[in-house]
């Protein structure tokens, strides 16, 4: 797939490496001519050095013969623009463009982005999107990701992830001893992470303490599914302290508020931003204060809260106050980074969620990129070892009306949900058939693409 890309800030960056490695041909237009060379430095890409918003610019970019352009740079308008020009002057079938405004999130501008006006397909918002994660994970006890069933329609299910606690219920069990044990709780355990490594929860491995799981049940039976793998779903009121009062904080408050939830303290070191927040929350305290201090978080009773947030700009302070929480007896804690360097630091942590802003991003650019075809990645997970892709099996697919037996995935990937007209099985068997209009969950090792690919004949991914 041909692919232009135009910014390449942080986000940029992060969507140019991802592209890069899937090995679609990539054309990258950068304003600052040293960013342009650090990119020529790290990718074999083309690099441009000029404006974006220019048709002459995107004309030498390949903009007749791509596929897609994503819009990243600094200027909310010059990605309004250059989708417009992508749409109208050269027929770009995907539009994509990063908005910072929340003003145009509103329910009653959305058709600012519609063929007429701003031709966008779909809106990246990175920071809305990281604090809706957040605030979806808030929700269900323990959960460190949460997949709505919105986005697994054909399944009628959820996937979520969470840690399993000593003394749950499943530890012990494999696939098949699961089923008998408790056969009447739909659930299919995807992929299982450890010190071991990762593992798919199929009847080769049994469940351990300790393990970090990726579950798909229906949406409905998450509260007994739960107190399966240690957790209680009483409905305690929540206490929710964030730290940062950026652009995440705030966003992250409002949510929280929309839902319902009324006891929440944004602490924000910045006493204008402190005063530029408080007057947008109505139900959510402001306080202007250090959470790099320990008097701080005694004072406004972090270890009494249920959850503690650090999202502040700076990831070092969000993982020492994530740390420092949790030694105080915060119950949960949700820490925000966004280098790669720290994963193995917070993975062996006491930190119970850790957010990576551009794997958010980079996950729902990827269903964007898939929408119209076959297959649709769902999330790439475990560091982006395991891939989750639904995929819809039609006619034309050499696999239509073979089992998956005849799929021959051996131990490099399963099947753990499959959907034909109104029945949805989970763990379905090795017999089972693939009828032209069904629907599999495929969960794959990341190096087996190109076998996943060579199966279903239409690429799982971007291109």
């Amino acid at each position: 797939m041909k692919i232009i890309v135009c910014g390449a800030g942080e986000v940029g960056t992060n969507i140019i490496k991802q592209l890069y490695e899937e090995g679609n041909d990539l054309t990258v237009i950068e304003q600052r001519p040293e960013v342009a060379k650090k990119i020529d430095s790290l990718f074999d890409v083309q690099t441009i050095v000029g404006k974006a918003s220019s048709p002459s610019i995107l004309e030498e970019a390949g903009a007749n013969k791509a596929d897609v352009i994503i819009a990243t740079t600094s200027f909310d308008e010059v990605n309004m623009v250059v989708c417009q020009l992508s749409k109208h002057v050269f027929d770009i079938p995907i539009k994509i463009a990063r908005i910072r405004q929340e003003d145009f999130n509103a329910a009653h501008w959305r058709h600012i982005f519609e063929d007429v006006n701003f031709p966008i397909d779909m809106v990246l918002r990175p920071e809305h999107e990281v604090a809706q994660h957040i605030a979806q994970a808030i929700e269900i006890p323990g959960a460190f990701d949460y997949i709505a069933a919105s986005k697994l329609k054909a399944f009628r299910a959820a996937i979520i992830g969470v840690d399993v606690e000593a003394g749950a219920a499943v530890i012990g069990l494999n696939a098949t001893t699961y089923s008998i044990a408790f056969p009447h709780i739909p659930l299919a355990i995807l992929a299982a992470h450890n010190r071991a490594g990762v593992h798919f929860c199929d009847n080769n491995y049994k469940i351990q303490a300790g393990d970090k799981v990726y579950i798909a049940a229906p949406h409905d039976a998450l509260p007994v599914v739960l107190e399966l793998f240690g957790y209680t779903t009483d409905q305690d009121k929540k206490k929710i302290v964030i730290a940062g009062g950026g652009t995440i904080g705030l966003s992250l408050a409002l949510q929280l508020e929309k839902a319902g939830y009324s006891d929440i303290k944004v602490i924000e070191k910045e006493a204008a931003r402190a005063r530029e927040i408080a007057p947008l929350l109505t139900r959510s305290i402001v306080i202007n204060e250090d959470i790099a201090s320990r008097e701080t978080m005694l004072e406004q009773q972090v270890p009494q809260c249920s959850h503690f947030v650090a999202v502040c700009d700076n990831e070092h302070i969000n993982i020492l106050s994530c740390l420092q929480a949790k030694k105080m007896g915060t119950k949960n804690s949700v820490c925000l980074i966004n280098s790669q360097n720290f994963h193995e630091v917070t993975d062996a942590s006491s930190i119970n969620n850790v957010i990576v802003p551009h794997q958010i991003t980079l996950a729902s650019l990827r269903q964007a990129l898939t929408r119209k075809l076959k297959t649709q990645i769902l999330k790439s997970v475990f560091n982006q070892r395991i891939n989750m892709a639904v995929i819809n099996i039609h006619k034309n697919m050499p696999v239509c009306d073979k089992t998956i037996k005849d799929l021959y995935l051996q131990r490099s990937a399963f099947v753990p949900l499959y959907a034909y007209e109104d029945k949805v099985v989970f763990l379905p068997k090795a017999e089972t058939v693939l009828h032209g209009g069904s629907n599999i969950l495929l969960v794959y090792e990341s190096h087996s693409s190109d076998y996943v690919n060579s199966l279903f004949q239409e690429e799982v991914g971007y291109y």
